[in-house]
């Protein structure tokens, strides 16, 4: 391994260690590469093969620890694979297996394949036209003659209920104001406090 291939491994293995969920793996693999690179001067044998053992144990981080100084001595590349749907970027768990099946963001099966034009979808409309002068637009601002709510209409006609309360009758003058009714109960006695 040249010492420029080393290092640019490095440097992408340092930063997937900090950035990835599996910083184990990653450790692993740094020490994959110093021994690919520097062999019996940076480990004894004895260290690599602790090392190469880490595969088989029945902890899972001994186990990533593992694996990883294990991609890192076979020449697995570090790459990284984007979903075309959601643009998410992950690593793969295993370079060697197929690709990944889903995003795991999106949950998309075709995390690999740009999405298409939809057919027959319409380019959205402009709300006031198309290119007509916005100073020449009337604007006509509606108001509930309930709860008196303003607002701007999103469409021509009459809407069917006031936005805020949802009366139908927004448009209607209130006709007759009932009086107040007294509370539910016994009718009040002389000195009781109302």
């Amino acid at each position: 391994m040249k010492e420029v291939e080393f290092k640019s491994k490095m440097l992408s293995a340092v930063y997937m260690e900090k950035h990835d969920d599996r910083p184990h793996y990653w450790k692993g693999y740094i020490q994959g590469l110093w021994w690919r690179f520097a062999g019996e001067s940076h480990f004894t044998k004895e260290q690599h093969d602790e090392f190469m053992k880490l595969i088989c144990e029945h902890d899972s981080i001994q186990t990533q620890m593992g694996r990883g100084y294990r991609d890192g001595l076979s020449e697995v590349a570090v790459h990284q694979v984007v979903c075309l749907r959601c643009r998410y970027d992950w690593m793969p768990r295993w370079a060697d297996n197929p690709p990944p099946t889903i995003c795991p963001k999106c949950k998309s099966r075709y995390w690999d394949v740009p999405p298409k034009e939809e057919k027959g979808k319409k380019e959205p409309k402009e709300r006031w036209g198309s290119g007509e002068d916005l100073s020449k637009v009337a604007v006509h601002l509606l108001s509930c003659s309930r709860c008196q709510y303003v607002w701007l209409p999103k469409s021509a006609g009459r809407p069917i209920t006031c936005p805020k309360c949802k009366n139908p009758y927004w448009d209607k003058p209130i006709t007759r104001v009932l009086p107040k009714r007294e509370g539910r109960g016994r009718p009040k006695k002389e000195g009781e406090n109302a």
